[in-house]
């Protein structure tokens, strides 16, 4: 088959202007796709542009309206339209949550919305794209609606995703088998730094002040939020494994099983995870201990709750077959 991969985003749609190279489900969702044979390209598209005939299927991403990066709305939108019944819509980002509540709060606002974002385009697509969205949010029923794919652990409650965002039907892949490691050296436990260390782009010092902390907390990713610095992926990735402990912290999708390469890229450093409660009681008992807990081991203490991390992940991530039996049913709907 030849699929289209496109989307809001600056990621979703591929552009060559991206600067930082973490790992996110568009292009490992091309990879996967690849891996099966098919012919994919993953780009942006032109309102008005022959999609139908030249496609036979294609991979929508989407996000709230309000997101920075969403610059690409009336295309996406018109690649759904184009594209309806051999067509998915797929997340990429947790916030995708918060998709349907956007959209119902941008209609009424519409003129307002076009003005903060002054597409380059005529008034016809932009009120084309009014009504798409439109459309998509006031239908009834989720089988009216394209299928959303989105990047989820086996386990966590996945509807999370759907409720109050809008009617439609939810698929749940696991692309962890598709995650290319770094090469990093591993200290022994007494030559790792006692630190945890937060490795995201916004700033979760609320989440951070409210577990009881005692060791430092090292933020990596934003400079301007607590001291931070900046690193490529294997660099952050090798900091893990220099260090005492990763914080996987809490978001509004937690519990959801939402996908997450921090969880894989801890368990390749060999480094102990402190997550959110509510991811923690999705997942097995090696993840649920207090921050007291953690930081109080001994080095036979340490490296149990360690072995149990790892083989509890490895043990409940899906096998590529998996994966590519969902995307086969997914495209022959």
């Amino acid at each position: 088959m030849r699929i289209l991969v496109t989307g809001y985003t600056t990621r979703m749609w591929n552009s060559d202007r991206i600067q930082m190279d973490y790992v996110t489900f568009s292009y490992l969702l091309v990879d996967i796709l690849r891996e099966m044979g098919h012919r994919v390209d993953h780009r942006k598209v032109t309102v008005g542009e022959e999609l139908g005939y030249t496609y036979d299927f294609a991979f929508c991403g989407v996000a709230p309206l309000s997101s920075m990066s969403a610059g690409k709305v009336p295309e996406t939108q018109y690649a759904l339209d184009t594209m309806e019944g051999k067509v998915a819509v797929f997340a990429d980002d947790w916030s995708f949550c918060g998709f349907g509540d956007s959209v119902r709060y941008t209609l009424p606002r519409w003129e307002k919305y076009l003005n903060y974002r002054s597409f380059p385009h005529k008034p016809v697509e932009l009120d084309d794209t009014f009504l798409s969205l439109q459309k998509m949010i006031e239908r009834e029923s989720p089988f009216s609606n394209a299928p959303v794919l989105a990047p989820l652990f086996p386990w966590g409650d996945h509807e999370f995703l759907m409720r109050g965002n809008y009617k439609a039907n939810l698929v749940a892949v696991d692309p962890s088998a598709w995650v290319k490691f770094p090469t990093v050296e591993i200290p022994s436990y007494d030559q790792k730094k006692r630190q945890w260390v937060m490795a995201a782009l916004s700033d979760h010092s609320n989440w951070i002040n409210r577990q009881g902390f005692k060791l430092p907390i090292e933020y990596i990713g934003n400079k301007r939020k607590n001291g931070g610095i900046v690193l490529s992926e294997d660099q952050t990735v090798q900091r893990f494994a220099d260090s005492y402990g990763v914080l996987a912290c809490g978001y509004p999708s937690a519990g959801s099983g939402w996908w997450r390469t921090r969880y894989l890229n801890a368990a390749w450093a060999e480094s102990l995870v402190y997550s959110d409660i509510k991811d923690a009681d999705q997942m097995g008992v090696g993840f649920r201990g207090t921050p007291a807990e953690f930081e109080s081991c001994n080095e036979e203490t340490y490296c149990g709750w360690l072995e149990f991390q790892r083989e509890w992940l490895y043990d409940n991530i899906s096998t590529k077959e998996e994966v590519f039996e969902t995307l086969e049913r997914l495209m022959k709907k």
